[in-house]
């Protein structure tokens, strides 16, 4: 097996959201999961 890499820390895109977590998926769970995310203070995005 070859050695890992490192690859470098993703950066946040200039200008973009400030979301802390991105949800994919609008369905059932996404909306659950972005609720119950932002009752605990995280901002989202779905």
């Amino acid at each position: 097996m070859p050695p890992l890499s490192k690859s470098p820390t993703p950066q946040a895109p200039l200008g973009g959201s400030q979301a802390q977590v991105m949800i994919i998926g609008a369905g059932i769970s996404g909306l659950a999961a972005a609720r119950e995310l932002n009752s605990q203070g995280i901002k989202n995005i779905v």
